[in-house]
């Protein structure tokens, strides 16, 4: 559901502690690539998408963690594979890792860390949450990844939406408030969408410099390079 919210006189929003604001970051873009294929550029930190993503994005000096299952589940026991193994070998709903990152905020360096959770992942569809750790202008921020396979499993669709959360100490202000939602939409758009260096502009990269017979291998075989 998404929230709404009052206006004051000058016609600005205001904003409740803790609010849930849910906005769309990149609405649906349709690749034509099949599900598996689309899954394993997302969770495979050494594909062509995720290569792309962190090194254009700004960011530096990059540290994951392994994939991770809760207890007690099927796969808890299997988190000692390598990535590729765990990726390829069944569904990673539940799995999650951490990554942490520098970069330069005000002119200085901070060591900033995101959580990776796999939320579901089947033959149907893979969604996929960003959770910052550190809040973003005042608003913490929980990023979801949806990829849907659509045409019969020849092609996916994907969208990004954002869930913003005002948590600044000082909220006095709506029109500063406002705006630095506005600005933290924008960021997020940068940053996940599918222009410039988004994540979703890294698929279509990949897309668009596949050789046109490679394009046609993947679209029925659902595998790029040496990628599983």
């Amino acid at each position: 559901m998404r929230a709404q919210s009052t206006s004051t006189d000058d016609g600005y929003p205001t904003y409740a502690h803790g609010q849930l604001l849910v906005r769309d970051i990149c609405k649906t873009i349709k690749l034509p690539l099949p599900l598996p294929l689309c899954r394993v550029l997302l969770l495979d930190s050494s594909s062509p998408v995720i290569s792309k993503w962190e090194t254009e994005r700004g960011d530096s000096d990059f540290e994951r963690t392994p994939w991770t299952f809760p207890p007690a589940t099927p796969r808890e026991m299997e988190q000692f594979q390598s990535e590729h193994q765990l990726i390829a070998s069944g569904s990673m709903c539940g799995a999650h890792r951490t990554i942490s990152y520098e970069r330069y905020r005000n002119g200085n360096p901070t060591r900033l860390s995101e959580t990776h959770i796999v939320d579901s992942d089947d033959s149907e569809k893979l969604a996929f949450q960003v959770s910052e750790r550190l809040p973003r202008r005042g608003f913490s921020i929980k990023v979801k990844v949806l990829l849907r396979s659509v045409d019969n499993g020849s092609a996916s669709e994907a969208s990004v939406i954002g869930e913003i959360r005002p948590v600044g100490k000082n909220m006095s202000d709506p029109a500063a408030v406002h705006k630095a939602l506005l600005k933290v939409r924008e960021e997020l758009g940068y940053r996940y969408g599918s222009d410039c260096v988004g994540l979703l502009a890294g698929f279509l990269h990949v897309i668009e410099n596949m050789p046109k017979d490679e394009a046609m291998r993947v679209r029925t075989s659902g595998s790029l390079g040496a990628h599983p």
